[in-house]
């Protein structure tokens, strides 16, 4: 079997850490989605197995768009590759972006698994890192996936920032782990030059990132994730037994894949 990534380029803020290929302008939306239709049509051969275990709708910000959007895209493929029921079809969402009715709408499409960009539970922090949400919608936006059906959740948490200390880091892994959540990505804060962050660092405005207490969030991390039945199947992701992400498994197995989009 083999899997496939899709990349959506657009996003509400730009992020001041991320170095991602993203526009917060939807101007050119129609005709990026036109080329990534174009793109599975002409790769429709790429794959040596046309049978697929994992899809995966990254970016960017994917559920930016709308049910029309994304179901144009899934039963583009479904021209060209099949799957079945089991399959992992990911869609990573902003906090912001969830509501009972995007649920059900996504769940209509296939999609079973979701990997939500909460980041940080500091509202400050959330704010420095510009993010479209705060704390209180990063909760939320679990909880009203969890009581609409959603039983495969990842979350996404960042460290290292000048905002932490170890023990609100503790604090964070805690408030994580109280979600109940089968999955935890979570990844040290990288200052890349061309983003907001690294030119305010790069002028003195902005701390680096401190190795030694980052190496301390990191270990804290593994031990507070570990006593909490996550398994760390991968150097920044944890998961509970059975939910390990079929998509991140793939690449580290050396499986197929495709990527699809800009």
């Amino acid at each position: 079997m083999s899997g496939i990534y899709i990349h959506i380029p657009f996003c509400k803020k730009a992020c001041s850490y991320c170095d991602f290929h993203f526009s917060t302008s939807l101007n050119e939306k129609t005709n990026v989605l036109n080329a990534i239709l174009n793109e599975i049509t002409l790769r429709k051969k790429y794959l040596s197995n046309n049978q697929l275990d994992s899809i995966y709708f990254g970016g960017g910000t994917p559920s930016i768009l709308s049910e029309q959007d994304l179901g144009l895209i899934i039963n583009h493929l479904s021209k060209y590759f099949f799957w079945q029921k089991k399959i992992e079809i990911t869609l990573e969402a902003n906090p912001d972006d969830i509501s009972p009715l995007k649920l059900k709408q996504w769940t209509s499409l296939g999609i079973n698994r979701l990997s939500i960009g909460i980041q940080s539970f500091n509202d400050e922090e959330l704010k420095w890192m510009n993010r479209a949400h705060n704390s209180s919608e990063s909760v939320s936006s679990v909880k009203i996936a969890q009581d609409l059906g959603f039983d495969n959740i990842s979350i996404d948490l960042i460290y290292g920032s000048k905002f932490q200390t170890i023990k609100s880091w503790d604090l964070t892994l805690q408030q994580a782990i109280s979600l109940n959540t089968q999955h935890i990505s979570s990844y040290n804060l990288t200052i890349e030059k061309s983003t907001a962050l690294g030119l305010k660092n790069n002028r003195g405005l902005e701390p680096s990132v401190c190795d030694d207490l980052s190496s301390q969030q990191f270990l804290l991390l593994s031990e507070k994730l570990g006593q909490a039945d996550f398994i760390q199947y991968e150097i920044s992701n944890f998961g509970k037994k059975d939910f390990f992400a079929v998509h991140n498994t793939n690449y580290w197995l050396q499986k197929n894949y495709m990527g699809i989009g800009p």
